[in-house]
Order: structure tokens, then sequence, then C-alpha cells
């Protein structure tokens, strides 16, 4: 269970790497996806830094502790997360409803699992 867990935050970093390449690289095209605008390089620079950023950052913390074992990095990481689905919770009760929104929401408490319970089984090991 064990390497499942590691190889599940192994891909969940990989993901955060690539989002993160397309948001240094394409942050006109992943704005657009992501049903965001950019006002000029100001607003490209804040995409890239706050968005890129924290994808950035989730998988510094995951690569850490892949490398290191220490779960410190793992609850950072799941930390993290819990603050974006905090905001997303709140954008649903303020804006109302938003499917796109939601099922961010889901994926990301997926994430916080996953992080968690490695954490918890790398500890008892």
């Amino acid at each position: 269970m064990k390497i499942v867990l590691k190889t599940m935050v192994g891909l969940i970093a990989l993901l955060f790497i690539v989002l993160w390449l397309r948001w240094m690289v394409q942050p006109e095209v992943m704005a657009t996806q992501w049903a965001l605008t950019a006002t000029g390089p100001a607003g490209l620079n804040n995409l890239r830094g706050d968005i890129g950023g924290l994808f950035l950052m989730s998988a510094v913390f995951c690569g850490i502790y892949l490398l290191r074992g220490n779960v410190m990095w793992l609850r950072a990481a799941a930390t993290g997360m819990a603050c974006v689905v905090v905001g997303r919770i709140t954008g649903l009760v303020v804006d109302g409803f938003n499917q796109a929104a939601l099922v961010s929401a889901i994926l990301e408490v997926i994430f916080i699992t996953v992080f968690l319970a490695t954490a918890r089984l790398s500890s008892k090991s």
C-alpha cells in the first residue's frame, strides 16, 4: 500500500509540474481554459506567479518528501491544497454553484487525502 500511495504522490507531483510548465509557457492558453482573463503583462505575471507558483510549490513539497521521506513536506502540500479548497468552497457559497469549481475541489480533496494517507503510513514505518 505504501508503494501505491508513494506512486500516487509522484504522479500528482508530475501533474503539478506539467501544469506549472504550461502556466509558465502558455499563460494565455491556460487562462482561457481556466476561465481567467489577464490584462497585459502584469496580469500574465500574476497568473504565472500565483497559479503557476502554487503548482510548483506543491510539486516541490511532494518531491522533497519522495527524496527525503520527511512527511512534514506532504503535510505542507496538503495544507496548501486545503487552503485552495477553502477558496473554492467560499466561491461556491458566495458566487453560487459552478460545476468546474466543484470538480476541482473534489480533485483537490483527493490530493489532500493521498498526501495525508501517505504521510500517516510513512510515519508508522
